[in-house]
């Protein structure tokens, strides 16, 4: 970015209208909203109509209904013609000037549509410029330059200003002349010239984007002031900024003066809502004014030009985005398979070659909240540090989210010593300032062309003030400069936009993949955990086989399976005389026997049911009901023949039989108690048998149960009152026929029974 020769922050700073005068040979007024009582007027038509306080003191009375009327009912008001009470013929425009309403007056003659013969000039220049434009379109691989001479031939032909250029800005917001139109060999020719971005300073810029087409028809006539009309005479400052005839900045009326130019019309290029460039109409003698049917004209090419740029820039900017895309694909495929945030810049650095090749730089930084890629070469990390600190600043300062310089140390000076070897910087920012693009190139001699010395100054001895003063000369000025990059194109531009947001489209990309993989290695992790614990929760650590609880589970999980049968089987198994096998062999023994136990039931059962300890040497077997019961008692003697196998422990042989109670029950119709009570009946009647068999559940096991229970119960009342009494039976010498002795039996005196002997109760007790 070139500073032209003046203070760079005065410039930025200074207002570049006068508030309070117009440009000479214009009309202006300023309107109330409200009352539509004229404010202020310029100086010429004040004194005209004495003072004018009404707009009916200006217009014919038809036109000064219809602007009434439209400013009341806050309707848009378009420019058209009108005529004011003295007969003038104007051309009046209206523009918004804060609470007020402004309007731009421009005299024309009675004949000026007559003498003026625009239509087929317009005609031409858009055919001619429509079809370039579609061969454009068609061809990318032809060079804009003949579209840009149609531009240029005819609005000169249309305007008839002695030059018109077309001036296109850089990324560094300098000028150069693409194309040229002269009306005479004589004019200076700029075509090819650069001009420093300070001639166009950014409030001169910013003010293309509120009003396209901006003339200046005598740069050497005085302003015309713009007055009250209460008094006639007292200045009135209001904002012009919308005005076609605000009064120009003197430095800038200076400038124009140097370059020896008498009008100026300038007519802006916008696209993307930025000023893309301009078309400058510069006259050369004389006062020269713009009809208002060739300045309607010069708007509709201005949005014409504007359009089919933007096309083109859009064009370019799709086809240098396919280049990206197709690098951008290659690496969201390839970062699938990194694992981690290492593996993930190791694969974007993989492309190193492709990427500084497609933006012919000599490295990049990409930053994120979770990302520090360096690709290729860039300064050291103190040096990037003062740029990202610059960058904030300028970016806040400039309203926009990106820089793009090929003079690196004008823009952003006092960098380390490293960073000399780099000269051009693009540095963009996302909108949220989340992640950051910075590339770099290195520096290589340039060689400009300027319409003067862009680094001369005036210097006049009276300039403590600080006023600005433009170059006297324009001639062709080369300057070969060594700190600078090559300048960035458009393309290169757009890549490095795309690239960054791309990047960043991966990482996150990237970043939720891994969050998820992540997710679904803790969920594997939770899951097995969980397993883990459930399995432990309701299986047996000794013998492997379901626990307690997780017999429980198996029954209570067990439900009605509609019309089909519901009946399962339960074998309880007590391991016989297990007490004493832990008494004489030991516990250890004792969990070897429970082992062989648990695995003699797993080998019996097989996939036909489910094997739990519910007790220290308690078992219990649930089967289907589909089993008869003959398949159920093959089953327990399959299990028995298994433990009459000899078992060894420690070189010890110990013999094992275990005892069977077996019961149906109906899934899901009754409590897991109640089922075991009934498995434990008939276990019970099992061992009643002998040990070692098995004995399958009847009805009149209960009533026998409930019997024992009540004479249990009984026989605890009976010792409380001393129902039992003893019975002494002598014992007699068979020899001598003597008494040697007594025994004493235990007789029951039963309230109800009377004397019962110790069969009916001795088993019980």
């Amino acid at each position: 970015m070139k500073e032209a020769p003046r203070d760079e922050i005065a410039c930025e700073a200074t207002f570049l209208q006068r508030s309070s005068a117009i440009q000479k040979g214009a009309g202006l007024l300023v309107v109330d909203r409200k009352t539509l009582c004229i404010l202020a007027a310029n100086q010429t038509l004040c004194d005209a109509y004495d003072k004018p306080k009404g707009l009916d003191d200006v217009f014919q009375k038809g036109d000064a209904d219809s602007i009434a009327d439209s400013i009341l009912t806050d309707k848009r008001i378009d420019s058209c013609f009108m005529r004011l009470r003295k007969g003038e013929f104007v051309w009046a425009s209206f523009f918004d000037a804060d609470a007020h309403i402004g309007v731009d007056l421009t005299y024309v003659g009675e004949n000026f549509l007559r003498s003026e013969n625009t239509s087929h000039v317009f005609a031409n220049c858009v055919q001619s410029l429509s079809r370039e434009h579609e061969v454009l379109m068609r061809d990318s691989s032809v060079e804009h330059s003949n579209y840009f001479d149609l531009l240029v031939q005819g609005v000169q032909t249309l305007s008839g200003f002695d030059r018109v250029m077309l001036y296109k800005f850089d990324p560094d917001l300098n000028g150069e002349v693409l194309a040229e139109a002269r009306s005479r060999s004589d004019v200076p020719a700029f075509l090819g010239l650069k001009f420093p971005s300070g001639d166009i300073p950014r409030p001169a810029r910013d003010l293309f984007l509120r009003n396209k087409v901006r003339q200046i028809m005598e740069v050497a006539a005085s302003p015309e002031p713009v007055v009250a009309t209460d008094d006639g005479s007292r200045p009135v400052v209001f904002n012009q900024t919308n005005s076609a005839f605000r009064y120009t900045a003197p430095v800038h009326l200076d400038y124009l003066t140097n370059m020896g130019v008498s009008a100026t019309l300038t007519i802006g290029i916008v696209v993307h809502r930025k000023l893309w460039g301009l078309l400058s109409c510069h006259n050369m003698s004389g006062r020269r004014q713009m009809p208002p049917d060739k300045l309607t004209l010069c708007h509709v090419i201005s949005d014409l030009a504007s359009n089919h740029v933007a096309r083109l820039t859009e064009r370019q900017r799709i086809l240098a985005s396919e280049q990206t895309g197709k690098i951008l694909s290659r690496i969201s495929q390839t970062i699938q398979s990194a694992e981690t945030p290492d593996e993930f810049a190791n694969v974007i650095s993989s492309f190193q070659d492709d990427i500084l090749s497609l933006l012919d730089v000599e490295g990049l930084q990409f930053e994120s909240e979770t990302t520090n890629l360096i690709i290729g070469k860039i300064p050291s990390s103190q040096s990037v540090s003062k740029i990202d600190q610059f960058a904030k600043v300028w970016q806040g300062n400039h309203d926009r989210n990106y820089i793009a310089t090929a003079d690196l140390h004008r823009l952003c000076s006092d960098l380390p010593e490293d960073a000399r070897q780099f000269g051009g910087l693009l540095h963009f920012a996302s909108w949220d300032a989340k992640t950051r693009l910075k590339v770099f190139r290195k520096t290589e001699e340039q060689s400009d062309t300027w319409a003067g010395d862009p680094n001369a100054k005036e210097r006049y001895a009276d300039t403590a003030d600080n006023v600005m003063h433009p170059r006297n000369s324009f001639a062709s000025y080369k300057e070969n400069t060594l700190g600078c990059s090559k300048p960035w194109e458009e393309a290169t531009v757009q890549v490095a936009r795309d690239l960054q947001s791309g990047l960043r489209n991966i990482e996150m990309s990237f970043h939720k993949s891994l969050r998820e993989r992540q997710l679904r290695q803790s969920n594997a992790v939770m899951r097995n955990a969980l397993k883990h614990a459930s399995y432990e929760a309701h299986h047996d650590q000794l013998t492997g086989v379901y626990n307690r609880r997780g017999f429980e589970k198996l029954l209570s999980e067990m439900s009605p399976r509609g019309k089909r049968s519901n009946t399962m089987w339960l074998c309880h198994i007590d391991v016989d005389h297990f007490k004493k096998i832990n008494d004489t062999y030991g516990h250890l023994a004792g969990d070897a026997v429970l082992v062989h136990v648990a695995a003699a039931l797993t080998q019996a059962v097989a996939e036909r049911g489910s094997v739990a300890r519910i007790g220290g040497d308690e078992f219990s077997i649930i089967m289907s009901g589909n089993l008869q019961s003959e398949q159920v008692s093959a089953l327990c003697g399959d299990f028995a023949n298994y433990l009459k196998g000899p078992f060894f422990h420690n070189g010890l042989e110990i013999s094992v039989t275990c005892t069977v109670g077996i019961t149906t029950f109906e899934a899901g119709a009754e409590p897991s108690s109640a089922i075991l009570t009934r498995s434990d009946l008939a276990l019970y009647s099992g061992k009643s048998k002998g040990r070692g068999t098995f004995s399958f559940f009847s009805p009149d096991m209960e009533d026998e149960s409930k019997a024992r229970r009540c004479l249990e119960q009984e026989i605890e009342r009976a010792l409380e009152d001393d129902e039992f009494i003893p019975y002494f039976q002598p014992q007699i010498d068979v020899g001598t026929k003597g008494i040697v002795g007594c025994e004493m039996l235990s007789r029951w005196n039963h309230p109800k029974k009377g004397i019962l002997g110790p069969a009916a109760f001795l088993a019980t007790a």
